[in-house]
């Protein structure tokens, strides 16, 4: 039905994160339109580590950051924003990642589930997509790996950046 590709490229940069693009394609190969149904799963998706999860004393620590400013979790979920960060306590100190959805596809909304340490980007949280037959469904993004605390500034700059 949909053929997947994932192009991988590695951003040069400084010290502060390890960084790369992610560009995803969905092709339609099934001769028909395909519906991708509007849910709050779908699109880019990560999980954090697993002593993350709700249950454990971890869990009061995450840190979740949108572009908007939004540090609640709950509040966060469903979102369009530009970016995010989600991380954490390890036992090397506070880690985490932001993800940036880049120019062009479609909006892109915040998905941050509310016990498991698994969140996302998601193109149909508001409304199904239609890929038409031989049509292709292509998101962007720039993934960022870093240590310690994220600094806002620094990420919407970042964004600004890589969003061209």
């Amino acid at each position: 039905m949909l053929h997947e590709t994932w192009l991988i490229s590695p951003v040069p940069g400084g010290r502060d994160a390890h960084r790369f693009d992610l560009e995803i394609t969905y092709h339609n190969v099934s001769g028909h339109e395909v519906r991708l149904k509007s849910h709050h799963y779908g699109g880019l998706g990560l999980r954090g580590r697993p002593d993350w999860v709700h249950t454990r004393p971890e869990a009061a620590r995450l840190s979740f950051l949108t572009s908007d400013g939004t540090t609640d979790r709950m509040k966060g979920d469903g979102e369009r924003a530009r970016w995010f960060y989600f991380g954490g306590p390890t036992p090397n100190g506070q880690a985490g990642f932001a993800v940036m959805h880049l120019s062009g596809g479609p909006e892109q909304h915040t998905r941050f589930n509310p016990k498991d340490p698994f969140v996302a980007f998601t193109p149909v949280k508001r409304a199904p997509i239609n890929i038409p037959a031989d049509g292709r469904l292509t998101m962007r993004y720039r993934i960022l790996l870093l240590d310690g605390r994220p600094d806002p500034s620094a990420l919407e700059e970042e964004w600004r950046s890589a969003a061209r």
